[in-house]
């Protein structure tokens, strides 16, 4: 809250039921609009700067062990 505003957070699929047609910029914003203003909308924390780092952390560790690149590992052999 550095420059005055309230910062909340939706997450998407909170908000799609909300799109009434094709979409764009503006019928995003419509729904995003009504979504906010429903009493029963959760809302989802801003994460601080070290959840942030951690976050980072956790996925470079994810994509280094070979499960996120999209290979499958060798079979082991049975003999």
């Amino acid at each position: 809250m550095k420059q005055g505003h309230d910062v909340k957070l939706m997450p998407a699929e909170y908000v799609r039921p909300f799109v009434k047609s094709s979409k764009n910029d503006y019928v995003d914003a419509e729904a995003i609009a009504e979504a906010v203003h429903r009493p029963t909308m959760r809302f989802v924390p801003v994460k601080n700067e070290a959840q942030l780092d951690l976050q980072a952390v956790l996925s470079t560790l994810g994509s280094l062990d070979g499960s996120d690149n999209g290979h499958q590992p060798a079979p082991k052999s049975s003999g």
